[in-house]
Formats: structure tokens, sequence, C-alpha cells
């Protein structure tokens, strides 16, 4: 990415990567940024792991293990806040 992502940005882009990759176009038409990920079933552990692996690609940062945590996984609104203080921790 060469611009500083912003939080919308952010969203936009796990929104389709999460789309795209990760859940059936079936069961899941949309997602929305306040969606809880993990508690209505769009994504699992496996899909958790994913999305962090994309996370470290997209964006440069590194997901290590005390960030595995529900909190930063329950949404796509707690996924950018994730990825904009890693960003942050590391400028």
């Amino acid at each position: 990415m060469n611009a500083a992502p912003n939080t919308d940005t952010v969203i936009d882009r796990l929104r389709q990567f999460l789309l795209s990759e990760l859940v059936d176009a079936e069961d899941v038409a949309d997602v929305a940024a306040d969606d809880n990920l993990i508690g209505d079933g769009i994504i699992d552990s496996m899909g958790a792991v994913r999305l962090a692996t994309y996370l470290e690609d997209e964006y440069a940062i590194e997901v290590g293990p005390e960030d595995f945590i529900v909190e930063n996984f329950r949404s796509l609104s707690t996924l950018a806040a994730l990825v904009l203080q890693r960003r942050a921790d590391t400028a």
C-alpha cells in the first residue's frame, strides 16, 4: 500500500477479502462494519488466521499471538483499528 490507510479504506478492503475469500456467497451477501464476525458465525478460527495473514501481507504489520483475541476479530471495525494501531506502532 502506498498511501497511509484510513479506517474506511481498511474496512472496505477487509470486506472485499472476506466476501471473496472466506465466506460462501450463498450464506453471506454483505458484511457491515460492525457485524459480529465470530458471534454471527461469519468466520471461525481458521478464518481468523486467514484474516491475520491477509492483514500482515496487505498492510506490512505483524499480528502476534497476543492479538488473537475476540475483541480484535469481533468486526471489520475492530480489525481496522488493529491495523491502524499496528501501523502507528511501527511508524
